[in-house]
């Protein structure tokens, strides 16, 4: 069934009728398909979790979509075959993207992501389980080039997993313990600083759960500086002084920001002894938190 969709396209200064698409020539049609596609579907490296135990992408709002099916319902009898399957041919050279995910509202992004970390109480075996799988990808031999390009991606797996553990270590110790968690607001800069008046009182503290979960979401993991603080202020657990792993992260900015390259222009090559070595700087350092909230746990 056909949506209700206002249709644009990026160099028209105002919403496509129907009719006018239809009497459009095609490649205007294609750029209008693509605004209307790409408003409402990514590629699922964008935003959908992957559980990489699982073995792939976990679709919380519906799919993998196929781009032909999802223009066809909608652009059918309007634009014809051969024009749509020319878009869904230039949508997936240009994005590098088969399946599809529909992008999520930002409210129901958070609440799902939020489920996610919720239902991981056993954060360590999760993160084991992930450093075991990037070390026998690391075993892969695939060539010099693609070899490179492997190191590269693993080697910001490697963060991207401590940055889950962090996150769900701090998010399930804190939220169902009200003592904890009203040592988090009351040691927190970030919470110091918002401004609450006396007709507040009372609803804030009903939505102050709901205001940490936001807050916590929110919060970029790889910033060991920020995290560290919110550690010891809350837990009482003090993190490992590894002055290479914050190395590590800037490295893996540049590799996620600057496609390999530094701020000088100079290429990030990357060898898998220096992933190896990564991985058990991060191994050490999880596990040394790790340990002090299992110690926390039994009093």
């Amino acid at each position: 069934m056909r949506g209700k969709s206002e249709y644009w396209n990026p160099g028209y200064g105002a919403p496509i009728a129907e009719e006018h698409l239809r009497d459009a020539d095609p490649e205007f049609q294609k750029e209008v398909m693509k605004e209307w596609f790409l408003s409402k579907y990514e590629n699922p490296v964008e935003h959908t979790p992957y559980e990489s135990a699982e073995g792939g992408y976990i679709y919380l709002w519906g799919g993998p979509f196929d781009a032909g099916d999802v223009l066809g319902d909608e652009f059918g009898g309007i634009v014809s075959d051969e024009t749509i399957e020319e878009c869904v041919q230039e949508l997936e050279d240009e994005q590098a993207c088969v399946e599809w995910a529909r992008i999520p509202s930002e409210e129901g992004y958070d609440e799902s992501l939020l489920g996610i970390i919720s239902q991981n109480l056993d954060f360590y075996v999760t993160f084991a389980d992930s450093i075991n799988n990037i070390r026998a990808l690391l075993n892969q031999n695939l060539g010099v080039r693609l070899d490179q390009i492997l190191y590269r991606l693993l080697f910001v797996n490697v963060i991207s997993t401590l940055e889950a553990y962090l996150s769900d270590a701090f998010m399930n110790t804190i939220l169902p313990n009200p003592q904890i968690l009203r040592k988090f607001v009351e040691t927190n800069r970030d919470f110091s600083r918002r401004k609450l008046t006396l007709t507040e009182i009372f609803s804030r503290a009903d939505q102050l759960t709901d205001e940490v979960k936001e807050y916590l979401i929110g919060l970029h993991y790889h910033n060991l500086a920020k995290i560290k603080e919110m550690y010891k202020a809350t837990l009482d657990v003090e993190f490992l002084d590894d002055g290479d792993l914050f190395k590590a992260i800037v490295v893996r900015h540049d590799l996620v920001h600057r496609n390999g390259k530094t701020k000088d222009g100079s290429e990030i090559a990357l060898t898998k002894d220096e992933v190896l070595k990564l991985v058990g700087r991060v191994e050490t350092f999880v596990k040394h938190i790790n340990e002090q909230l299992s110690l926390n746990a039994e009093f």
